[in-house]
């Protein structure tokens, strides 16, 4: 049984009024907006082109209004322009001391962030925030299974772990059998993992005979990164851990997690819980992509980011291209004067897909098979089976004159395969199957099917 919540607050600015808040936020605003004309030659030529200074903007109403959008395209044509950085990174080479890159192809197409000691620091404060919530203090052991690459996921949350006086226990690369060994081992107080992999854990650990609430009574959290899933698997994980579900947002553009849910974690009152933004360093907004319009209260929304006080690489309206829902601060009970998304409800508006925790375009995928003279079309599956592993199945219809044998379809196959996994880092069955089996498109092609969410709900029944 879960243990009362207890609030914690890690700053006296969670006890603020929602005008402070907003008067912290403008200020900060005004500030960095002067500071990114004065020395950011990409911001300039953005607010020249938009006939825009910063002493014109007298509002955050009026940032929203006359300020433009930036998105993945401006970025990657500015370090294309100016490798690798571009005019965007703003600060002097000798004051970086992190490089971090969007996940996605090993080349073109992933943004590349320089970060400076500051933006570090700030990077694993909102980890420290969000550990202060959970409850975990000094000297308690913490599992990420987020790898320490170039990604900002990882990095960061090693950060706010190093911060806060955790001890960090970086699990990424080990087989499964071999993590819940380890945790039975160290008993763990927290872990944070991709949704997909805590349930493909929960499901091994019931086969393997472990219980948390014998082999690991330790256990204040565990924190699942943002994506849909069904509230009955948060309700399942939350009854076999033994412990409050959490779930974070963040990206490469802000550098960190923005937004994560307090003591409630993501369920509160059988209902999805709340991410409350990291107001006090991020100005968001939820727009309606075609109108650009805020939404209201309740009504879902594209994720618009600005951090107010990034130094390296800033980041000013960027259009994440994330479906989100939008609530007030006031939506939950713990009274925090900072905005929410609501948890369990982040997705995508674009055609990219996040499979164990890596972008994948289907292009990534075009690029490969459609280079091929022999594919006529194919069709993509991602999917979870019954033991909780994420799985990718491309299915491939052959041109009627391509005459393989068997022996050098099984080779093409292979082949295409590996390049698949050089391509998009992922591991994916390459199948091939009749062309009458996959369907003719005339207008926009969609080949690709995303079946998680309701795997998730039939293995979490």
């Amino acid at each position: 049984m879960l243990m009362p919540v207890t609030m914690r607050c890690f700053s006296k600015l969670e006890r603020a009024s929602r005008e402070e808040i907003l008067g912290l936020q403008f200020k900060k605003l005004k500030y960095q907006l002067d500071f990114l004309y004065n020395q950011n030659k990409f911001y300039r030529r953005k607010f020249d082109a938009a006939k825009v200074k910063p002493e014109q903007i007298r509002s955050l109403d009026e940032f929203r209004e006359r300020v433009p959008t930036q998105d993945k395209k401006d970025f990657i044509a500015d370090q294309e322009q100016n490798p690798p950085y571009g005019d965007r990174l703003g600060i002097a080479h000798e004051k970086l001391c992190q490089i971090n890159l969007t996940s996605g192809t090993s080349g073109v197409g992933r943004e590349v962030y320089g970060v400076s000691r500051r933006d570090v620091e700030l990077a694993g404060l909102t980890w420290m925030n969000h550990f202060h919530w959970i409850g975990l203090k000094k000297g308690d052991i913490a599992i990420s299974v987020m790898p320490l690459a170039n990604l900002a996921a990882g990095l960061s949350a090693f950060q706010g772990m190093i911060k806060m006086g955790l001890v960090p226990f970086q699990n990424f690369g080990t087989d499964s059998v071999a993590k819940l060994e380890l945790m039975q081992r160290f008993r763990p107080h927290f872990i944070t993992l991709s949704t997909a992999y805590a349930l493909r854990l929960t499901l091994l650990a019931k086969k393997m005979g472990l219980n948390p609430k014998k082999d690991l009574p330790q256990m204040k959290g565990m924190t699942i990164a943002g994506e849909t899933y069904p509230i009955s698997l948060a309700c399942e994980l939350e009854e076999f851990w033994d412990c409050r579900i959490h779930e974070f947002y963040g990206s490469t553009q802000g550098g960190t997690i923005f937004a994560y849910t307090c003591e409630h974690g993501v369920v509160r009152d059988s209902v999805r819980g709340s991410m409350h933004l990291a107001d006090p360093h991020y100005f968001t907004e939820v727009i309606d992509p075609e109108t650009l319009k805020p939404v209201q209260p309740g009504e879902e929304g594209e994720a618009v980011v600005t951090a107010l006080t990034r130094e390296a690489s800033p980041v000013v309206r960027f259009r994440t291209k994330d479906k989100v829902r939008y609530f007030p601060y006031n939506y939950c009970t713990c009274g925090r004067p900072f905005d929410i998304w609501e948890a369990g409800n982040v997705s995508r508006y674009d055609d990219m897909m996040k499979i164990k925790s890596t972008n994948v375009w289907p292009s990534m995928i075009d690029q490969v098979l459609f280079s091929c003279p022999e594919v006529e079309e194919y069709a993509g599956r991602v999917w979870i089976d019954e033991v909780g592993n994420e799985k990718v199945t491309v299915r491939v219809a052959f041109k009627p004159t391509v005459c393989f044998s068997a022996a050098e379809k099984q080779k093409f196959l292979e082949t295409r395969a590996r390049e698949l996994r050089a391509q998009t880092g992922i591991s994916m069955d390459v199948i091939d199957i009749p062309r009458s089996e996959l369907p003719t498109f005339e207008f926009k092609s969609r080949r690709w099917s995303d079946e998680r969410e309701k795997n998730l709900a039939r293995n979490s029944s």
